[in-house]
């Protein structure tokens, strides 16, 4: 169990003051929420589904990305009997075990050519390079991607109604 937990730190948030910026990160929020994947996978913009990304920046390879990950807080089930806390009571998200590998997409955008930015949705499955490589063992039953695989954490964006908060 993870306790009373909160979902954004309850310090350090801060409106992006560039509002161009801002609507290209709502837009982000969108795409993956809208993103076509398996069927069945459905993404809500909430708290207990999709809310927060994880900016990155791999300087080997150039390129900045967010992780997004989905599905943050189904209800606790005999389907999916992890118990995640606090965040996750009251949750309206019923687990999908068939969709639930493909709760992470990748926003990659090359540094040195930002118009071929992408938008990648991530199978983790066994065995894939994403199960080696992005998931942390003791994690994989989550399926969570580890951030800190892809490169340097730079910040956390959070979507708090329609504004994003880094």
């Amino acid at each position: 169990t993870f306790g009373r937990g909160q979902l954004a730190p309850s310090k350090g948030l801060v409106q992006l003051k560039d509002m161009c910026l801002s609507q290209y990160f709502v837009g982000l929020f969108h795409s993956v929420a809208a993103f076509p994947g398996p069927t069945g996978l459905r993404v809500s913009l909430s708290r207990y589904d999709l809310y927060h990304a994880h900016l990155v920046v791999n300087r080997d390879l150039d390129v900045a990305a967010l992780l997004f990950h989905a599905m943050e807080y189904p209800q606790q089930s005999p389907a999916f009997p992890h118990n995640l806390g606090f965040c996750q009571a009251d949750s309206p998200l019923v687990f999908q075990p068939a969709t639930f590998p493909f709760r992470n997409a990748l926003w990659v955008l090359p540094l040195d050519a930002p118009a071929k930015a992408s938008l990648w949705l991530l199978d983790a499955r066994e065995p894939s390079i994403v199960w080696e490589q992005l998931l942390n063992p003791w994690n994989r039953p989550l399926y969570t991607a580890d951030e800190a695989r892809l490169g340097d954490v730079v910040a956390d964006v959070y979507l708090v109604g329609a504004t994003p908060l880094a």
